[in-house]
């Protein structure tokens, strides 16, 4: 007669405090993995929200810089305005007081600018 090696070598049997133990070491292990898991979506939030304020900083500092190069532009574009006027002032009373040097110079030789009055 033949036998089987399975029904010859049967385990004993377990207790039932085994097997609580090793279910409770088995939830312990879960509860362990579900607050790894909860602690790396935690990070991960924070790190999203750190790269959004930064990302914001950089767009805050591209548009504050775009305004200050328009606020110069103007500047320099009313400085060129003032400095045509000063110049255009400038010119006319130096051909006033050219002119004046002029007349001064044909009088003392009896002489006249002509000017034409309408």
């Amino acid at each position: 007669m033949t036998t089987f090696v399975h029904f010859e070598n049967k385990p004993p049997k377990k207790s039932l405090q085994m097997y609580i133990a090793k279910q409770a070491a088995r939830i312990a292990m879960d509860e362990e993995i579900a607050d790894r898991n909860s602690e790396n979506k935690l990070y991960e939030q924070q790190q999203l929200r750190s790269d959004w304020i930064e990302q914001l900083d950089g767009m805050a500092m591209e548009k504050k810089a775009a305004k200050t190069h328009a606020t110069i532009r103007e500047e320099f574009s009313l400085a060129k305005k003032a400095l045509v006027k000063v110049r255009q002032h400038m010119l006319a009373q130096l051909l006033t007081s050219e002119m004046e040097t002029y007349k001064s110079e044909l009088a003392k030789m009896g002489k006249a600018v002509h000017v034409n009055r309408l």
